[in-house]
């Protein structure tokens, strides 16, 4: 759905005057990203850390540690990552893009092809899967209760594309293959593969264009016409799904249904995306689509959820909206409490922000991804 919007972003830009690529590109200093933290309470805005310039971020668990990539100024500069300890300030390269646990401060990494497991306290590293040049590792999640890991391989048979889902039971790294399908994989950070249920019941994930439902007590699968995978509450009593009309907010006790994001005329205006649910309880972080930019952008600015009760608040200092991929303002994780919401003022990632990543000419008018 994100792709749609902002493929629409593109073609209305166009429409209202084309963007100059290098007078972008010129304008775009680098700025230091700042970490801040904004109470639930009191939307209360604090900053917390300042870093060089990077362009992604992910808060551990526990907030200690904080996760970092910088992609290269051309397509010939490698995308690095590195980790950033809180207390210490301690700024450390890693070997691998990676993701937190769901509860652990620990960071599964893909590192020369294969996944690894490292732990930032002790420094201790274990291969979790061993990759191959015939089957690289696309994409991968670990489930809440840290169990399993859900992961996808890509193979070509007979000049065909083909996807495997792989389940990995982590405390005994026993694997099988649950599902393959035909599909071209395509990386979209903003768009994740996998959905686990909090209670790590079920695993939803993207088969090309449609949403499966693996349930994990029987291994049945199930096929779903969605326009994105759905999400539930850390309690079990919200869901939120994506359809024809916009995002609907259910209870699922009753069955109740909330609009709480829509579609405004033919483009995504209003519209809810990217949500992190709370580590407990049933509120949410979304980013809220506005309106679009002529500099082939789009206007967002966060949503707090809980429950039925919402409420916006803003990306930056001045209470204004921001541009989704040039101002790039990202929430980045909870406290432990779900009293906190973390966000990070990253450096740009709109392709016309790099030297030759972009052209008018071309379609790669998007996020620019490692």
């Amino acid at each position: 759905m994100l792709k749609r919007l902002l493929f629409t972003t593109v073609i209305l830009s166009v429409l209202i005057g084309m963007f100059h690529p290098k007078l972008y590109a010129q304008t775009n200093t680098q700025q230091p990203t700042k970490i801040y933290r904004t109470s639930t309470s009191h939307f209360q805005k604090e900053l917390v850390a300042e870093l060089p310039p990077f362009h992604f971020a992910r808060m551990s668990p526990s907030t200690s540690f904080l996760y970092l990539e910088r992609i290269g100024a051309t397509k010939k500069d490698p995308t690095t990552s590195y980790l950033y300890e809180m207390k210490t300030k301690k700024l450390v390269k890693l070997n691998g893009l990676g993701k937190w646990y769901p509860k652990s401060d620990k960071l599964v990494l893909l590192e020369g092809g294969n996944l690894v497991r490292f732990d930032p306290v002790s420094g201790k590293k274990d291969t979790l899967v061993t990759g191959s040049k015939d089957g690289p590792i696309l994409d991968f999640a670990v489930s809440p209760d840290e169990n399993y890991m859900a992961f996808f391989t890509n193979s070509h048979i007979d000049n065909r594309s083909e996807q495997l889902l792989y389940l990995q039971h982590l405390p005994t790294l026993k694997m099988k293959v649950n599902d393959r399908f035909q599909s071209e994989y395509q990386k979209n950070r903003f768009s994740p593969s996998f959905q686990w249920m909090p209670n790590s019941k079920k695993l939803f994930y993207k088969a090309g264009e449609t949403v499966k439902e693996l349930d994990m007590p029987t291994g049945l699968k199930y096929v779903h016409k969605l326009m994105k995978m759905p999400s539930y509450s850390a309690d079990l009593k919200y869901g939120l799904e994506t359809n024809q009309s916009g995002n609907v907010l259910k209870k699922l006790d009753d069955g109740k249904t909330l609009l709480v994001g829509q579609y405004s005329g033919s483009i995504s205006q209003g519209l809810l995306d990217d949500e992190v649910w709370a580590p407990f309880g049933h509120s949410f972080v979304a980013n809220e689509f506005l309106y679009t930019s002529n500099a082939q952008d789009s206007y967002v600015r966060f949503r707090y959820q809980d429950g039925e009760k919402g409420q916006y608040f803003p990306k930056d200092s001045y209470g204004e909206p921001s541009l989704f991929l040039h101002d790039n303002i990202r929430f980045i994780g909870w406290s432990q409490d779900a009293k906190w919401m973390y966000t990070a003022d990253l450096n740009s990632i709109h392709c016309f922000s790099y030297e030759d990543r972009c052209t008018p000419e071309s379609n790669n008018l998007l996020v620019i991804e490692p």
